[in-house]
């Protein structure tokens, strides 16, 4: 008998799993079904108010057409995303490349559009961010840097401010800073330190989102604001950024500025002995995992492949850096592949997240946190005009 209400209650749970997911392919159906009919009545269908094109409306119902799509979940996040770069152009609103003009201007191609070059920028930035977040590499990295410290204090602020400038260069500023910043405040514990107290808290709570916000200069991808400053100069005065350019003069300024502002750092505060127990906290988060795992494999190669192409672009102008980085992300969200697009979510500001911690007094804050600031404009100043003239004739 009890064999029987077994065997009954198990084909109840596959007939309700079976009617869930009957009822959610129904809801997907009904979704996309009204997505389409949205864009198709306002692409051929709609009335064109005066003063409007048929264009402009089309934008609209792609608009409203991917907002249906996104709340309701039909496709998953970054299928809708690249659904808007095959959209704009099958519509007429954007060309696939760009297209001269009779007056000689030119229609940007969707590819190149400022308004819709940072978001996908920012998307592959994310994805980065989120796929390094989520494995051992940045304990590998500040393992490394409390092996070349070897307990000096001072050299584990010095370390700890260049991987976070480094790493800074290739995922999202707030993404290293929060990394670090946590990595430093286990450290700091682990070390008896105590918050208003300890000066290598006060130093690491001030240097690494500092770090942060320097290394973000490095290279195109370091910080969007990159990407939108390639893209105004490259439209106000007639010139070519390229993704190398930028990366000779901007890596070698942003790594003199983190070390120049971290040997300050470590000047201003009386930093406390490192124990044995505090560098072991790093330590034993890479117990087992001597080797690199597949996912840290998996990641090098796909960062490889993809910073490379955009180099590439420096010579061959056909490659689209914003092409790759769509296509990246989307390699990186399918089954297979990294898996870890959707599932990171960007907050600011970064200075906070160490301010935060509570370590540091907002009147300390205000009287030795602002030298990082101003050895970048002095350097800037210096190096810039040099390193230009190389880096773009290239």
């Amino acid at each position: 008998m009890a064999e029987i209400t077994t065997v009954a209650s198990a084909k109840e749970g596959i007939l309700t799993n079976g009617q869930k997911s009957d009822n959610q392919s129904l809801k997907r159906f009904i979704a996309i079904a009204a997505a389409a009919a949205v864009l198709v009545f306002f692409h051929f269908i709609c009335p064109v108010p005066e003063g409007l094109s048929r264009t402009a409306m089309s934008a609209v119902g792609i608009l409203l057409c991917c907002i249906i799509l996104w709340v309701t979940e039909a496709f998953p996040f970054m299928v809708t995303v690249v659904l808007i770069y095959v959209l704009l152009p099958i519509t007429g609103v954007l060309p696939f490349a760009t297209t001269k003009l009779d007056g000689g201007g030119a229609i940007q191609s969707v590819f190149n559009q400022s308004s819709l070059l940072v978001p996908i920028y920012c998307l592959f930035i994310f994805a980065v961010t989120a796929a390094i977040m989520s494995t051992p590499i940045p304990y590998r990295i500040a393992s490394f840097a409390l092996k070349w410290a070897n307990g000096s204090s001072k050299k584990i602020v010095i370390g700890l401010m260049m991987a976070t400038g480094v790493f800074s260069m290739f995922i999202a500023d707030l993404a290293a800073s929060a990394i670090f910043v946590g990595i430093s405040l286990s450290i700091v514990k682990a070390n008896g330190g105590l918050p208003m107290k300890s000066g290598l808290g006060k130093a690491l709570m001030i240097g690494i989102p500092a770090a942060a916000v320097i290394g973000g200069i490095g290279t195109p991808l370091g910080n969007s604001a990159n990407m939108l400053s390639i893209n105004m100069v490259e439209m106000a005065m007639n010139t070519r950024i390229t993704f190398l350019g930028w990366c000779i003069v901007n890596i070698p300024l942003a790594l003199a500025v983190t070390f120049v502002s971290s040997l300050w750092i470590t000047k201003v505060f009386k930093l406390e002995s490192i124990t044995p127990e505090a560098i072991s906290v790093v330590k034993a988060k890479l117990v087992g995992l001597e080797k690199l795992t597949t996912k840290e494999v998996k990641l090098i190669i796909w960062y490889v492949i993809a910073f490379g192409l955009m180099i590439a672009s420096t010579w061959v102008p056909q490659i689209n850096s914003v092409l790759i980085a769509l296509i990246f992300c989307v390699i990186a969200s399918i089954a297979g592949g990294l898996g870890v697009v959707t599932t990171f979510i960007p907050l600011d500001p970064i200075t906070l997240i160490g301010y935060d911690k509570g370590y540091v007094s907002m009147a300390e804050w205000l009287k030795k946190a602002w030298a990082p600031t101003i050895i970048l404009l002095v350097l800037s100043a210096i190096w810039i005009p040099l390193a230009c003239g190389f880096a773009f004739s290239i």
